[in-house]
């Protein structure tokens, strides 16, 4: 009886944690995005603090850009002239799918907020973005 009855709590503790997780929203990864810190395979980590270069993500439906841009003090940027495209599959994760004339390859979302962006990529790299703030905006 005891056994059921701990049976019973682990399932209702999980039920109630599984809804409490909001599920990502690939609208969300539309903007500029600037990396916050990479944790490499064997745990270190690498932080940024400036970053000269930011990515800007535009999402429509399942098809989306990545465009390597330069922040100006002014509040407008200036591309590189890099631009990915790539294409998202939502099931139980995002995965982005980047197709270049050189080279094919994915990336998983791992959590996804309005501001906050972790990315694992197939070297098993952890990418942590933020979200760009505008050099103008940053003392207000």
């Amino acid at each position: 009886m005891k056994t059921n009855s701990i049976y019973t709590l682990v399932i209702f503790a999980i039920a109630i944690l599984s809804s409490c997780t909001s599920p990502m929203e690939p609208e969300d990864l539309n903007g500029y995005w600037e990396i916050e810190s990479v944790t490499l395979q064997d745990g270190s980590k690498k932080s940024f603090t400036v970053n000269p270069v930011v990515d800007f993500i535009e999402l429509e439906n399942k098809n989306g850009t990545r465009t390597k841009v330069k922040p100006q003090f002014d509040g407008t940027f200036v591309s590189n002239g890099a631009t990915e495209k790539f294409t998202i599959e939502a099931s139980n994760a995002l995965i982005l799918t980047y197709t270049t004339p050189y080279d094919t390859w994915e990336e998983t979302v791992l959590s996804l907020s309005e501001n906050k962006m972790t990315v694992k990529n197939k070297d098993k790299k952890i990418y942590t973005y933020k979200r760009f703030i505008p050099f103008s905006q940053k003392n207000k």
